[in-house]
């Protein structure tokens, strides 16, 4: 069977979606599953399986494999600057280094300048929150969890008192699932694999200084998590004696209590969920599974259907790129790439509520509020038709579009953003 790496231009409202496909090879054994995906930018994408790195270079269209790259197989991926990755494939005995978006790569080793620090076994967890701090963890010896942590990129490792280390008693460290709290202290949480302790999620404090442990619901298996925030995040569960995963839990003080959320969304079977915020900072939740794919903008209360396609894993970039891996007629590795806009269109507001522009409808000309600086306008397939900087009139000229109804997102002087619907005659 071919292998596919499919490119879906699709828009979303809270009635219908529409899909456009494109079919493109990518050169993979199909014994062989795809396991991971990454944007280095809106383009570049990278694509492995447990040896091999393959890279889009033109959004998805095209792939070829890339040798010497070290994305392959790596469990634990860290971007810590525009171009600068760190890798790490569990077990190893090094962090794999990039500062040219994979191009070249160096290795850091857990050293205090001298020594190598690790003892008995090799990386269980590694991640680094920025260019200078990073921390692994490993597996016990003499009684206490081996964690270092960095403050110099690499060069040099502190070891954490056991005093500091609040990990329950497994016999040996397996983890999945990690999730960065971004721009809060350094902060991380992982989710262990080990079925004894399911119910449980590790969350790691101030750049890898202090380790914790969270337990969220006594009979139930952690599959996916992820937090917008230090406070605010949603796990995925299901029964230990099952393999269906059907319960969703959100906390909204760090993991102090949990309180379930009612699943409204069309996937009656999730396989995951994921996340991601946009360049104003709003968090977007999404879940998928194998009868399809929803996103919510309020925490979870609420979803809204993308689609009914099969989707085993998503890789969400921002609200315009994601890509999806599903498996399908024995393959492992068919993948699609997402290059629609996700609108909120229920917050979408006509000209009686918000006077941002106007006359609505309007034929030539639409007048947008002085405080605006850019616009973008879609068509109701969630195709980008207009984008620009707003004029010195404030005006835009919309002659050009055909005839129906659209939607403008405004960004004002402040860094808001607006979502407005209008009707071209």
């Amino acid at each position: 069977m071919k292998k596919i790496f499919l490119i879906i231009s699709l828009f979303v409202n809270s009635i219908f979606a529409t899909a456009q496909w494109v079919e493109v090879n990518v050169p993979v054994n199909k014994l062989i599953a795809i396991n991971g995906c990454v944007f280095l930018t809106k383009d570049s994408i990278v694509a492995w399986d447990m040896g091999s790195s393959y890279l889009s270079t033109d959004g998805g269209y095209n792939f070829t494999l890339w040798p010497e790259n070290k994305f392959g197989g790596s469990d634990f991926i860290s971007k810590v600057s525009e171009n600068n990755w760190r890798v790490c494939r569990n077990g190893s005995s090094a962090i794999n280094a990039s500062n040219d978006n994979g191009n070249s790569w160096s290795s850091i080793y857990i050293t205090n300048g001298n020594d190598t620090l690790f003892k008995n076994s090799g990386i269980r967890i590694a991640h680094f929150f920025n260019e200078k701090n990073g921390f692994v963890l490993g597996d016990k010896v003499d009684n206490c969890y081996q964690v270092f942590n960095t403050s110099d990129g690499g060069k040099t490792w502190q070891k954490l008192n056991c005093d500091s280390i609040k990990i329950p008693n497994y016999e040996r460290l397996f983890f999945t699932f990690f999730e960065t709290v971004y721009n809060f202290n350094g902060e991380v949480w992982f989710r262990p694999k080990s079925l004894g302790y399911g119910n449980k999620i590790i969350r790691v404090r101030n750049f890898g200084l202090q380790v914790d442990t969270i337990e969220i619901k006594e009979g139930k298996f952690v599959q996916s998590m992820k937090f917008e925030d230090a406070n605010n995040g949603i796990v995925l569960l299901r029964d230990t004696n099952t393999t269906v995963f059907k319960y969703l839990y959100k906390t909204t003080d760090g993991g102090k209590t949990w309180n379930e959320l009612t699943n409204n969304s069309s996937v009656t079977n999730p396989f995951g969920f994921t996340s991601f915020k946009n360049k104003f900072n709003k968090s977007y939740y999404l879940i998928y599974g194998i009868d399809g794919l929803n996103y919510s903008t309020n925490g979870g209360d609420n979803w809204i259907e993308i689609d009914k396609l099969k989707h085993n894993n998503i890789y969400p970039l921002d609200e315009n790129n994601m890509i999806s891996i599903f498996y399908e007629n024995g393959n492992d590795n068919n993948l699609r790439v997402f290059t629609g806009k996700i609108l909120n269109v229920n917050d979408a507001q006509n000209n009686e509520s918000f006077k941002n522009i106007f006359p609505n409808p309007a034929n030539k000309i639409i007048n947008i509020d002085e405080n605006s600086v850019s616009y973008s306008i879609y068509n109701s397939t969630g195709k980008l038709v207009l984008s620009n900087k707003i004029n010195n009139d404030f005006e835009v000229n919309i002659e050009s579009l055909k005839s129906g109804i659209y939607f403008i997102e405004i960004v004002t002087h402040k860094g808001d953003l607006h979502l407005l619907k209008f009707v071209k005659e």
